[in-house]
């Protein structure tokens, strides 16, 4: 009877090699992810070709000319969203109120360089706050209307 991975195995093996791909994607070198996962070299370029196999199959299934800006950035997107992720577990962790500030700020920077990245034009919290408002307003306006029909005019 052959000897088939465990579902356990899977999860590890495909946990290790996400892992590899984020330290990769940090510019770390392979020796180096090797070290930290506690694997062989030859098994972290083993995890990296993957990945790159399935990021090619990712290109090819999204390459058409509407998707091919999207395929062009996954890589980047991956890494904003690993930068992001580890951001926020260190804002997490930190418990002084001024370094909190700091790393607010830091998020708000890596929130706005990927929205750059990515050609999206991002409002201020002022623009925000204002277009909250004016959509309440109109709101208001519009169920006091329904009032002003519904009341009887003596």
């Amino acid at each position: 009877m052959p000897n088939y991975p465990r579902p356990a195995q899977l999860a590890q093996a495909e946990q290790k090699r996400q892992t590899a791909y984020k330290l990769y994607l940090r510019g770390q070198l392979e020796r180096e992810i090797a070290e930290f996962l506690h694997v062989s070299q030859g098994r972290v370029s083993q995890y990296l070709g993957q990945m790159k196999d399935r990021n090619v199959q990712w290109y090819e299934t999204h390459s058409d000319p509407k998707q091919r800006r999207k395929s062009l950035t996954k890589e980047v997107a991956d890494q904003y969203r690993d930068v992001l992720r580890e951001q926020w577990i260190i804002y997490g962790k930190q418990e002084k109120d001024g370094m909190k500030a700091k790393l607010l700020g830091d998020i708000t920077r890596t929130l706005d360089s990927y929205a750059a990245k990515l050609g999206l034009v991002v409002p201020s919290m002022d623009q925000a706050w204002l277009e909250d408002q004016v959509r309440q307003l109109n709101e208001t306006r519009m169920e006091l209307e329904q009032k002003a029909k519904i009341i009887p005019l003596v």
